[in-house]
């Protein structure tokens, strides 16, 4: 009997062991986990551009040419020279030369001129070859007592703004070189009154020169004259130092009043006696501001590449200068950006000419969201998404054991929103086209060997996703 009920408890103990081994020991459960590549973006970071344009620069030379002038020398002629050197790498330059005190007869003028644009007949007829400037300076005396370089000036340009020697717009200098000094009020008297008149008038005319005909940046009247009788023939000066010192300190109309001489006594003017006018320009040219002229575009670049690569809607536009955004540019057709895809030689600006022109794909900008120098624009594409119709897995599966999650969400197993089993494939592309396409193979193919679940529906998943399968495998024979 005992042995009997030992053998009961012995099967039961064998049975209870049996059991547990056959639970205990089962093929686990797989999991299978992947990714898709995150979307990509492109940028791209461009500037608008400008053009130098040299200043216009009109400039007329007075030489001293009384009986008593002594200052047509090598050492002037060389001075002369460099001074044009200088003035002809630096603006867009005309420059005329005269005698100071105009001739009984023939009365002579001299251009010299960075082109003949726009020059006319009379203009022409004056030119002179940079070389010879220096030989043409031997003006012959004049004779009298009579010296009125003031006015002298005013009429010369006014003579020559017809035909283009003395432009809208310029600066304008006129540089008087002489020993002695405007004495042209000088009537049937002298006096400190009459000078100061013919002072304050001259002066005037010359700002009126400026400010209603030329409508010059600057005028400026430069002094080349005696400050003391330093020498015999040589007066000390006064008219002309004070006419250059009162329009220096007068504001132009269309112009901040120049800075450069601020600190000096008598400013634009140089002492003949003691300078070498080689420095002349020295001052001045910190008065010339270079003039960028800005350009102007409507149509804009998206990268450089030749292809396609991106999702034109996905574009977005901003404007930044000095690396800060200014303005955030909304795709619209007034004050925004339009998607006008490839162009052939196509004119991205309209000031101040249509031009640089551009092959590729573009975007235009319309209205206030047109770039001028010296904006920039800022493109950002994303790159076209990637459609996946299908999931790897890597081992074959018992379907009635399958969870399908894509981004934690449950999938289930459907051909309409949902996955179906497709079996093994040695070598299978598992992007589609598109979700409206998906028995077309997408492009680059990813390729994977393996068994293979297929999607449909909402169940197909793109970029940035998270695809998690958890099954048993199936048993094998």
């Amino acid at each position: 009997m005992k042995t009997t009920k030992l053998l009961i408890k012995l099967s039961l103990l064998i049975l209870f062991i049996v059991s547990c081994g056959q639970q205990e020991f089962a093929t686990p459960k797989a999991t299978d986990s992947s990714s898709t590549a995150p979307l990509l973006y492109d940028s791209t970071y461009l500037c608008t551009g400008y053009t130098h344009i040299k200043p216009p620069v009109d400039i007329l030379f007075l030489w001293d040419n009384s009986s008593s002038q002594y200052f047509v020398t090598p050492e002037t002629k060389l001075a002369l020279n460099n001074t044009i050197n200088y003035v002809s790498s630096k603006f867009d330059y005309h420059i005329l030369m005269a005698p100071l005190i105009a001739p009984e007869s023939a009365d002579p003028r001299y251009l010299i001129a960075a082109s003949e644009d726009n020059l006319g007949t009379t203009a022409k007829a004056m030119l002179i070859p940079q070389s010879e400037a220096q030989n043409r300076i031997n003006f012959a005396p004049a004779g009298g007592s009579v010296e009125a370089g003031a006015q002298r000036a005013i009429d010369i340009i006014n003579q020559n703004r017809s035909n283009g020697i003395f432009r809208q717009s310029s600066h304008t200098i006129v540089v008087v070189m002489s020993n002695g000094d405007d004495n042209s009020y000088i009537g049937t008297y002298s006096s400190t009154y009459a000078r100061e008149l013919h002072i304050q008038s001259k002066t005037d005319a010359l700002i009126s020169l400026r400010d209603n005909t030329l409508r010059a940046n600057q005028l400026r009247f430069i002094s080349l004259v005696s400050f003391t009788a330093c020498a015999t023939g040589f007066a000390a000066n006064y008219v002309y130092r004070e006419i250059s010192k009162r329009l220096y300190q007068s504001k132009p109309l269309y112009a901040d009043r120049p800075t450069d001489q601020d600190g000096k006594t008598l400013p634009d003017s140089y002492n003949i006696c003691t300078t070498d006018f080689n420095y002349l320009f020295d001052g001045i040219n910190n008065s010339i501001t270079d003039v960028l002229l800005k350009h102007v575009y409507n149509y804009w670049p998206i990268g450089q590449s030749s292809e396609a690569n991106f999702d034109p809607g996905t574009i977005e536009v901003s404007k930044k200068v000095n690396g800060n955004v200014v303005q955030t540019i909304p795709s619209n057709a007034i004050d925004g950006f339009t998607y006008v895809g490839h162009q052939t030689n196509q004119n991205t600006r309209t000031e101040p000419t249509a031009g640089e022109p551009y092959t590729g794909y573009m975007i235009k900008l319309n209205g206030s969201a047109q770039a001028t120098y010296p904006e920039c624009i800022v493109v950002k594409t994303q790159r076209p998404a990637s459609y996946y119709g299908y999931i790897q897995l890597h081992s074959k599966p018992l379907l009635t054991t399958m969870k399908v999650y894509i981004n934690d969400q449950f999938i289930q197993q459907s051909t309409t929103n949902g996955w179906s089993y497709i079996g093994y494939y040695a070598n299978k592309n598992i992007k589609i086209k598109s979700p409206n396409e998906p028995n077309i193979a997408g492009i680059p193919a990813e390729n994977y060997t393996g068994y293979f679940l297929q999607m449909h529906g909402n169940a197909i998943y793109t970029n940035g996703a998270d695809i998690k399968v958890i099954y048993d495998p199936a048993p094998t024979n």
